[in-house]
This record gives C-alpha cells, sequence and structure tokens, in this order.
C-alpha cells in the first residue's frame, strides 16, 4: 500500500527549511504528520544522517510543540511563520481562565493594553449595539478586567493587566 499525501500529511525528502513551514502551518491549524526520507510521490529513499536529521527535528519541532502546549488554554493563540532563512514566533500575552462569554471575548479583542477606547469606538466593530456593549464593559469592569477613566459620555475603557495564575 502506497501512502500518498493529504492535508494532515506531509513527505520531505530531507530536512530543510521547508519542513518548517509545514510544521508552523501544522502548529496553527488542526496539526498532522510530517514523514522525511519520502519523496512527493510516496516512494522511500531515507535520510543520510538520520542522527543529525533527528537532532534537526528535536529542536525545531519540540520547540514548536511545547509552545502550543504552554499556550493551550490561553485566549490569545501564538502564531508561527517560516521563512527562507529565518523563523518567526509571535507570543501574545499568556491569558488563561479569564471566562469570558461569546460576546464579552469580542468586546475583549477590540480593547487595547494602551490605547483608551470610548464606546464610539468600541461599538462600531460589533455586531451589537452601544447598549448591550456598554453592559458587556460594565460586567469585564465588576470582574476586573477592563478598567476606566472619565464618567459618563467621556468614559474609556481599557484592557487590566491580567495577573496570571500564582502571582501574588
Amino acid at each position: 500500500m502506497v501512502m500518498r499525501e493529504t492535508k494532515n500529511i506531509e513527505f520531505k525528502e530531507s530536512i530543510t527549511n521547508t519542513f518548517l513551514k509545514t510544521v508552523s502551518a501544522f502548529a496553527n491549524y488542526e496539526g498532522g504528520d510530517i514523514y522525511f526520507g519520502i519523496e512527493d510521490s510516496g516512494k522511500i529513499i531515507g535520510l543520510e544522517d538520520v542522527k543529525s536529521s533527528c537532532l534537526d527535528i528535536e529542536i525545531f519541532g519540540t520547540g514548536i510543540l511545547r509552545i502550543k502546549h504552554l499556550y493551550a488554554n490561553s485566549f490569545n493563540q501564538p502564531k508561527f511563520e517560516v521563512f527562507d532563512n529565518s523563523i518567526t514566533i509571535v507570543l501574545p500575552v499568556w491569558e488563561e481562565h479569564l471566562h469570558l462569554t461569546a460576546d464579552e471575548r469580542k468586546v475583549y479583542s477590540v480593547l487595547s493594553r494602551t490605547v483608551l477606547k470610548s464606546i464610539s469606538e468600541i461599538a462600531p466593530h460589533l455586531d451589537f449595539g452601544k447598549t448591550k456593549t456598554t453592559q458587556l464593559l460594565n460586567s469585564m469592569v465588576k470582574r476586573g478586567i477592563v478598567k476606566t477613566e472619565g464618567q459618563g459620555r467621556g468614559t474609556k475603557y481599557l484592557l487590566k493587566g491580567i495577573k496570571r495564575q500564582g502571582s501574588a
């Protein structure tokens, strides 16, 4: 039986930066398996230096897997991009256990940690009105997720620094 490449199975003749692009794609989406020493046709050709190849996989592959594992419960997920001569890994602020509703997540994604925003600046990015946005923001303020500055029509909102589990 001959194996074929699929959206979750990739063949690589050797270990080069092209394999890292596949690792990045699998890490950012559904995952998958990479088989080395196999041509795209499915023909097994083997690897020249298996020990060295295994070390390359260990260094690059498990590093990405460890990062994915660390961020498993985080609201914001890391992003991996592989280029011909570099790898870019974006590690967002790790936030876990916020217990946000679906609508609160939408509001959260519009807010910033550095730029104060008014309801008029937040609401146009959401699929519900200013009244509901205000109610959601007030709930998030009470729970310490969002902080406010000003009052009345001049109220502006900002994401608050989230304490990590085990922090004082």
